[in-house]
């Protein structure tokens, strides 16, 4: 769940989409966002459905370690967005700001540090 607080807008990628957006400053270290068990959902296996797998393709991400399984995280930290040169770090668990992150700037972390599935999937 999102410790600062953001908002969803047309993403500074071409092609990208949506992209997540801090309403805020933050300086670096800051705490952006954690794993809650209680809003954030963990998924042993994704549905039959084909319009909800799609979507859960989409918008969750496999954690890199342990069994494998999806995690949707319930608020908009779904929309980061992928970059090589991210202002964000983090694991399947948690992120914090790289650097001072000014108001108003797209939040991007490497989708590596955190998704098992090759980068090529999500570009």
């Amino acid at each position: 769940m999102m410790r600062v607080p953001a908002y969803v807008a047309a993403s500074l990628f071409p092609g990208a989409g949506m992209g997540l957006f801090c309403e805020t400053a933050i300086e670096a270290g800051q705490l952006l966002w954690e794993f809650d068990l209680g809003l954030d959902i963990e998924i042993d296996r994704l549905p039959d459905h084909p319009v909800v797998a799609e979507f859960l393709r989409r918008y969750s991400y496999m954690p890199r370690i342990g069994a494998e399984r999806w995690i949707l995280c319930a608020d908009n930290a779904r929309f980061y967005n992928h970059s090589e040169s991210p202002n964000t770090v983090g694991d399947e668990w948690i992120s914090y700001a790289a650097i001072d992150i000014p108001a108003h700037n797209e939040l991007t972390i490497d989708y590596r540090s955190f998704d098992r599935r090759p980068i090529e999937f999500w570009i």
